[in-house]
């Protein structure tokens, strides 16, 4: 497992929210439910899956998300689909839960495929044939030959807390075989997404117990051959609670995972993006948030090589709210908006914008217009006279206004912000009885960051060990979580 400290990504908090995000292009909600999957068609339209909550539903819609169909499938209780894609032959193969069992709560997998207007072709379910636990079917790919469910298993492994399941099936839904990964941990492991690769394996992203230090979850990412064997998996996170929501492949033949990602010595969990090679092996990792309960839950390419993410915010707001950011090719943040509900998946259009899936009030989906943003300058420092104060300043390429927030430990979290200031116009900060070293960032009001640029406060540590740590920090970041803990 790759242990992540927390001054490996820059976190932020965000006290201020812009009201009515200015770059949506349109919305649309459709009755009772919520959708976990969308996918552009090949008619330049949208086909979405989701539930009611008593069943599972397809919903087609043209280029403006009007509804043009609308399916509704299952068995007699609670049914809901997690995934759909556009088929080769012009159709809709769907994948997600069919409770069974209603005394019990027991679910299985299905496999439900129709014809390009949404009539049932058929319909076929999987599941353990032991009766101890449920599965669901979280991702569906077309191949060659048919088609690969990605599934979770509960009640099953040495503790009967989950496992991951991967099923191929013919072009007919039979099944030709299936393979079990995990399972060996006290917390079990679960799925989310699956991807066919460049050279024609699999790769799954989840969540994992059984490969985690700690045994808390971290981000899993498992790589098989065309046949479902194991060549290899890596786990990355920090202390507990890290998960892997996303995948997609890069150009280089490595990959992003989008989830969630709590830090080592914090209680609060972040945004998170993972990118590695080819191996598995991290490149870097990048998180945003703050000192509050946020998650990434799907990511997108963009035009210019960078990412765009959606997912769940609680950092700096009263309740819980959508939240899409865009990233550069680095994964560093470039804008970010507000956007309510609970989006579960983005996808890029054909137009280079965003759509995105997920509840609002009902079955949502929304159009999201991607824009330029360029990033403020680095801050310019001094201090006032009486050494009580630090003014700062930064020019903001686009004229945004600008805000600053200072790190007091100078481990790039956020302790206060100022308000918005002009571009160009010199912001003060208070450090009246401060004596750590600190960090500040310049941010303008659509998110977009500089970088961070240290500041040393007016009084400085008269403890030689401490002072020998503030000056290593400026060379080698480690030590930035080292002075964090003493301090």
């Amino acid at each position: 497992m790759v242990i992540l400290p927390s001054f490996s990504g820059e976190v932020f908090s965000n006290s201020e929210v812009l009201d009515d995000p200015p770059h949506i292009i349109w919305s649309k909600i459709y009755g009772n439910g919520q959708a976990f999957s969308v996918q552009q068609t090949s008619d330049d339209e949208y086909i979405l899956a989701g539930t009611t909550w008593e069943e599972a539903f397809l919903i087609k819609t043209d280029r403006n998300g009007s509804k043009e169909w609308e399916t509704y499938y299952g068995g007699e209780y609670e049914d809901g689909a997690y995934c759909v894609i556009e088929c080769s032959d012009g159709g809709y193969i769907s994948t997600g839960w069919d409770q069974y069992i209603l005394k019990d709560g027991l679910m299985q997998t299905f496999l439900f495929k129709t014809d390009e207007d949404g009539n049932e072709l058929w319909y076929k379910t999987f599941r353990r044939n032991d009766r101890k636990g449920s599965c669901w079917g979280d991702s569906v790919i077309e191949v060659s030959d048919g088609f690969v469910i990605l599934a979770t298993l509960s009640g099953y492994g040495v503790t009967e807390n989950g496992a991951v399941w991967l099923i191929k099936t013919d072009l007919n839904g039979n099944e030709l075989w299936n393979r079990t990964y995990g399972g060996e941990a006290r917390a079990g492991d679960n799925c989310d997404s699956l991807i066919q690769t460049k050279d024609g394996g699999l790769v799954i992203v989840g969540r994992t117990s059984s490969h985690d230090i700690y045994g808390g979850g971290d981000a899993w990412l498992l790589k098989t051959d065309s046949e479902g064997n194991e060549l290899w998996n890596k786990s990355y996170g920090g202390y507990s609670g890290d998960t892997g929501e996303d995948v997609i492949q890069t150009d280089d033949g490595g990959y992003i995972i989008a989830g969630r990602y709590t830090p080592i010595y914090e209680g609060w969990a972040d945004v998170c993006l993972f990118k590695t090679d080819g191996s598995g092996n991290l490149e870097w990792m990048r998180h945003y948030g703050g000192t509050d309960q946020d998650s990434g839950y799907s990511v997108a390419r963009t035009d210019d090589g960078g990412y765009a993410v959606v997912g769940m915010r609680h950092s700096g707001l009263t309740s819980f709210q959508g939240w899409m950011l865009k990233t550069d090719r680095n994964g560093n943040k470039l804008w970010d908006e507000i956007i309510g509900g609970r989006p579960e998946k983005i996808i890029r259009s054909n137009d280079g914008n965003y759509v995105v899936a997920g509840g609002k009030d009902g079955t949502w989906l929304m159009k999201v217009e991607d824009f330029e943003n360029n990033l403020p300058g680095k801050p310019t420092q001094k201090y006032d006279e009486n050494w009580q104060q630090l003014k700062v300043a930064s020019i903001d390429p686009d004229g945004d206004r600008i805000r600053y927030g200072i790190s007091w430990y100078n481990n790039k979290v956020v302790d206060e912000w100022t308000g918005y200031y002009n571009s160009g116009e010199e912001g003060t900060i208070n450090c009246f009885g401060k004596e750590n070293p600190a960090s500040v960032i310049a941010e303008d009001e659509y998110g977009g960051q500089s970088e961070w640029v240290m500041a040393k406060s007016k009084v400085k540590s008269f403890n030689p060990f401490l002072q020998l740590l503030e000056r290593l920090t400026e060379r080698f970041p480690i030590f930035e979580y080292i002075l964090h803990i003493i301090k």
